[in-house]
Formats: C-alpha cells, sequence, structure tokens
C-alpha cells in the first residue's frame, strides 16, 4: 500500500512544477511592456549664425551611425560627417533667410529642430578701393558661395577673373565712373562698397608741336591698362602703344593746334596745348622726274585755300590738291632744287626734288656714210619723237624710245656734233664723223644683216616610191643675220686668191652669229664667205641641225651697190649656180667636218641654158 502511494508523488510533482514555470514566464512578460525605439536628440549648433555654405556642427544624440535626415528648413545640405553624437553639415546656397535644422535618425522618422540665423553675403573691403576702366581688383568678404553670380559697377555688370567663397576677382567695366559694388548670386544681395574712379591726368607732351605723321609722346598717370583715345580737338590719334602712365600716338592728318586730352570709358583727363604744323611736305613721287612730268606731293596741308609750289626761285601753280595731296607738273627751265609750298602766309618744310635732264651716253658707231642707220644711246629722251641734229642739220628719225633713238646720218662729211631736242630741252652732245661711200669695204662695214638666196629647180628628199616632185624654188640659205647693239661679230678680210680657207680649219669665234668673207682686192667678188649661226633644235632655211650651222660660199661678184640704203649684193646666174651650188657646205659643229649632204638640192636638167627663169644665187649684206 506504501509502495502505490510513492508512485503517484512523483508525476504530481512534474505537473505543479511545470506549471509554476509558465506562471512565471507570463508574470515576467507582462512587467517588460512592449519595446522602445531611440529618438534623434540636439543639443547645440555651432555657429549659430553664418552664411551659406557655412559648415555647421550639430551635437546631440542618437543620431544613429548610419546617415539619417538633415535639412535646412526644406533643402537638404551635403553632409560631411555622420555619427552618433555629431553631424558635420554645410548651410546650403539656397537659403536666403533664417531657419529651422530638422534632423532625425535612420531608424525613427521622429524629428528633433534647432533654430539657425542666415546671413546675406558681405564685402568687406575691395583691393585697391579706386582705379581705372580695365583694372583688376579683388572684393573680399563672405557668403559669394560658389556658384560665380554677377558684380555690378552701379548698373555696369563687371567681367569676372575668380569667383570663390571669401573672394571675387573682376575687371573695372570699360565706362564705369565712381560708384558702390554690389554682388548678387543666387537671389541674394550683397551689401554696398564704395569704389573711385581715378583721374587720368597729362603731366607732359613730347614734343610739344609736330606735323601730321608724327609718333609723339603723352606723359602722366591713371591712363589706365586698356586702350582708350587721344583727342586732337576734333580729330583722334592712331594708338602706337598705351600703359597706365605712357601713351604714344601718331598726329593725325585732320588734327589742328589746340588742347590734346586723353579719353577713357568716360572719362576726360585734363588737357594740355599741342601745335600742329599745318603745311608740311612728307614725300615726293617720285623724287625726280623730267619737264612736263607730273608729279605728287604727299603731306599737309589743312586749311589751304590756295597751294603755290616754289621750285627753287621758280613759282608754279599746282594742278589740283588737297587736305593731304598736291599734283604739279615739273616746269620746264627749272634745275634740281628744293621744293616748298606756301600757303595763307605759311611755308612749309623744303624737300629736295631732282630735275632729270636728257642725256647722251654713247653713239654705235662713231662714224659712218650718209644715210646708214645709226643708235644713239642714252636716258630720258622721253617717249614721243623729237629731233635729232647733226650740227645744225636734222637727221631722219627711225625709231624713239626713253633710252634708245634710230636716226639716219644726215648730208654732209667730216666731225659733226649729235645731240637730241624736245619742246623742253636739248640734250649733250657727241661727236660723229661722217665719212665719204666710195669704198666698198666701208660700205660693208656698216651692215649688220646678210642673206643668201639660191633659186633653182628643187628635188625634195623625201620622195615618195622613187617619185620626186620637181618643182621652182626659192630657198634661203642660213638666216638673216642682224643685231642692232653690234654685239655680233663682223668679220670682212681682203686674201689673195690662193689664200682660200682650208675645210678643215674654218675660222672660229665664241659669239654666236658671226659672217667672215674672203674679197678680192678691190671687193668686187667674194672669194669666199663663211657664215655661222648657232642655235638649238630650230628650222632655219633648208637645215635642221642641234648646235650649230655654217654656210660655205664661194667666188660670188657683186652685181649691186646702194651707198643710200647701205646695201651690197653680190650674185651670180645661169649655169654658174650649178658649179657654185656644188660649192655650198655646211659645218657640222659636232663632227668638226664639212658636209655636202646638207644641202638638199639636186638638179634634173644639166643644159641649164635652155632654162625660162635662169637660176641664181645672191648675197645681199644690207642696213637693218
Amino acid at each position: 500500500m506504501r509502495r502505490h502511494a510513492c508512485f503517484w508523488i512523483g508525476p504530481v510533482l512534474f505537473v505543479l512544477l511545470f506549471a509554476a514555470i509558465i506562471v512565471i514566464v507570463a508574470c515576467s512578460d507582462k512587467s517588460s511592456g512592449p519595446k522602445q525605439i531611440p529618438v534623434a536628440r540636439i543639443a547645440s549648433i555651432s555657429p549659430e549664425r553664418g552664411p551659406v555654405q557655412t559648415r555647421v556642427e550639430i551635437r546631440g544624440e542618437n543620431f544613429g551611425e548610419d546617415i539619417g535626415s538633415i535639412v535646412f528648413k526644406d533643402k537638404s545640405p551635403y553632409v560631411a560627417l555622420w555619427s552618433d553624437t555629431l553631424i558635420k553639415a554645410d548651410v546650403p546656397e539656397e537659403l536666403k533667410e533664417p531657419c529651422y535644422v530638422h534632423i532625425s535618425s535612420k531608424s525613427s522618422e521622429e524629428m528633433d529642430s534647432i533654430h539657425f540665423i542666415v546671413e546675406a553675403m558681405q564685402i568687406e573691403s575691395i583691393v585697391p578701393d579706386h582705379g581705372l576702366p580695365g583694372y583688376e581688383i579683388t572684393i573680399n568678404g563672405s557668403g559669394f558661395g560658389s556658384l560665380t553670380g554677377t558684380v555690378l559697377f552701379d548698373s555696369l555688370e563687371a567681367e569676372i577673373i575668380t569667383w570663390s567663397f571669401y573672394d571675387i576677382v573682376v575687371l573695372v567695366p570699360e565706362n564705369a565712373t565712381s560708384c558702390n559694388i554690389e554682388v548678387q548670386s543666387q537671389g541674394r544681395v550683397s551689401n554696398l562698397h564704395g569704389f573711385a574712379i581715378d583721374r587720368m591726368t597729362i603731366t607732359k607732351i613730347i614734343p610739344n608741336r609736330a606735323i601730321p605723321g608724327t609718333e609723339i609722346e603723352i606723359h602722366g598717370y591713371k591712363f589706365g591698362s586698356l586702350p582708350g583715345s587721344v583727342r586732337f580737338q576734333d580729330a583722334n590719334g592712331e594708338i602706337i602703344n598705351w600703359t597706365d602712365t605712357l601713351i604714344i600716338t601718331e598726329v593725325p592728318y585732320s588734327a589742328s593746334p589746340g588742347d590734346l586730352v586723353v579719353e577713357f570709358g568716360g572719362a576726360t583727363s585734363n588737357a594740355l596745348s599741342f601745335q600742329v604744323e599745318q603745311l608740311h611736305i612728307r614725300e615726293i613721287i617720285p623724287d625726280s622726274a623730267t619737264y612736263d612730268e607730273q608729279i605728287e606731293i604727299h603731306g599737309s596741308f589743312y586749311g589751304a585755300d590756295e597751294i603755290d609750289i616754289l621750285f627753287g626761285d621758280s613759282e608754279v601753280q599746282s594742278d589740283e590738291f588737297n587736305d593731304t595731296l598736291i599734283l604739279t607738273t615739273v616746269p620746264p627751265g627749272v634745275d634740281s632744287s628744293h621744293i616748298i609750298v606756301t600757303a595763307n602766309d605759311l611755308e612749309s618744310n623744303s624737300v629736295f626734288f631732282k630735275v632729270l635732264h636728257m642725256t647722251i651716253t654713247s653713239v654705235e658707231p662713231d662714224s659712218g656714210i650718209v644715210g646708214q642707220k645709226i643708235a644713239i644711246h642714252g636716258r630720258y629722251f622721253g617717249n614721243n619723237p623729237g629731233s635729232v641734229y647733226f650740227g645744225d642739220i636734222e637727221a631722219a628719225i627711225d625709231g624713239w624710245t626713253d633710252t634708245l633713238i634710230y636716226a639716219r646720218v644726215s648730208e654732209g662729211l667730216g666731225l659733226y656734233e649729235i645731240s637730241v631736242s624736245n619742246q623742253f630741252e636739248t640734250s649733250n652732245a657727241m661727236s660723229f664723223e661722217i665719212v665719204e661711200a666710195s669704198d666698198i669695204f666701208q660700205i660693208l662695214q656698216r651692215t649688220n644683216s646678210v642673206s643668201v638666196t639660191l633659186q633653182g629647180y628643187h628635188v625634195f628628199n623625201d620622195c615618195w616610191f622613187d617619185y620626186c616632185d620637181s618643182v621652182w624654188k626659192e630657198k634661203t640659205l642660213g638666216v638673216s643675220i642682224y643685231n642692232a647693239d653690234s654685239s655680233s661679230n663682223w668679220h670682212f678680210r681682203y686674201f689673195a686668191d690662193s689664200t682660200s680657207w682650208s675645210s678643215s680649219e674654218p675660222p672660229y669665234s665664241s659669239s654666236s652669229r658671226n659672217i667672215y668673207a674672203w674679197l678680192n682686192e678691190d671687193g668686187t667678188r667674194i672669194d669666199s664667205l663663211f657664215a655661222k649661226h648657232s642655235y638649238s633644235g630650230e628650222d632655219y632655211g633648208l637645215v635642221y641641225r642641234y648646235g650649230g650651222q655654217i654656210l660655205h660660199l664661194k667666188s660670188l661678184q657683186i652685181s649691186e651697190i646702194d651707198s643710200n640704203i647701205i646695201s651690197v649684193t653680190y650674185s651670180i646666174e645661169g649655169i654658174a649656180v650649178r658649179q657654185i651650188a656644188d660649192s655650198i657646205e655646211y659645218w657640222e659643229s659636232e663632227n668638226d667636218v664639212f658636209n655636202n649632204d646638207e644641202t638638199s638640192f639636186e638638179y634634173l636638167d644639166t643644159d641649164w641654158s635652155n632654162e625660162d627663169v635662169p637660176a641664181i644665187l645672191k648675197v645681199v649684206f644690207w642696213q637693218e
């Protein structure tokens, strides 16, 4: 029985213990209640006032370790630091007035607030606080922000160089006057700060009198660094250089005597007197000329009603003039001298002017026969023909330029003085001898051209299927050699018949054009003639050769002399031409030999006496 009671005691004790545990737990839960969330609490803000972008420190508790929410009124700032007890943030730039700062942690939406006073932008100083337009100045202060705004000189906006929270660098506007400066940014306006525009001052002008076009120096101070203007009464000078203390300018041609001032941006300096020399010759174009040639006198002639020009002691009227230019003509009879302009009882400076006179420098040749063409070299003959005189006898003119005249020798015999004249003057004179024309050699020496002509039946070399066309042809062998300046070497020499040329030793000259003629004793026959003309790759007459052409003829009798036109003709006709034609030879300059194959003439008929038109070989010397 006792054993049965113990059996039930264990289970009963277990049940009672379990129930007690449940009651204890239940009571414990009921006493603790719901879990509490920490709320951010602000203790202080430092500083309590300041401009935008001021960095403030907000101290307190329960801010949490993660960034929660912070606003200045309704503007979110830049947060530099966030911890459970400290927040560092920058006052937003958009704020314009005092506001509350609201903070909440990330785990709680409940906010705590603290008041902050937003101060306006403040100009504390301007360095320098005076200057001229174009000067660079620095505005010192606070609250300007990081976004570039506007700086006003009264209503004139300044050019911004740099902008920061504490200072702004600007250029003083061009038309600024002494005024108050104001800074504006993001709808905020700073206080006003005064700025003074300095007065420009001229201390001296060097020189204090000058002609138009002269560079002068204006010394002084406060001119500024940007160019303004320099006013000569109603005209402005061209600015050469401009600094704060020195201006270099050019006196304008429209300047008149009076006060000179410096101007910039509406400001005007003091005035100093400057004397403009009104009549002044700057240059004469050209600086030398012949009679009756128009010249230009450049300079300053302002205010002149009438202009007179002095060539030395000769007074000349102007063709036309204006304030800066006079046109006039070199009068006949004046010589090289100084030119002066006078007007309104004033006299200009003097400028030397050279009068160019006709001058003969040479005559080629220096002797000749009547009717012979000569060349008169010189300068300033003019382009309109005048007259050429042999003593008092006027000669015929073949050609006239400013530097070369061709004339014919006048009637006479002996030594004469050649001169050139026009309506204004007569040149210097040069001696010339007129000689007799009886000697054939004298006539030949005055020629400058030669031609060799062969007429006869000619067979073309380029026959077609053994058919060669026979036709009467007149061919010029060689070329007409002419050189007016006598640079060709002409050689007419006498030899006995037994001293004809050797084919292996032709005469030689470095000149490109040469004629060598061997005549009999009285000059009536060409025993041998040698003509050379050098060229490259051109077709002259019957021969096409690179390097040069030389024509060799023999035994031609004189047939005509005309001393009036200076010509001598040697010729033969008929069957004798065949014999002479066989002796026509060409010199090959490349191989140094004669070559008869280059003649290109063949004759089909050997009975030359029955030809209707006889063949002819003719050499003519004449004066071109």
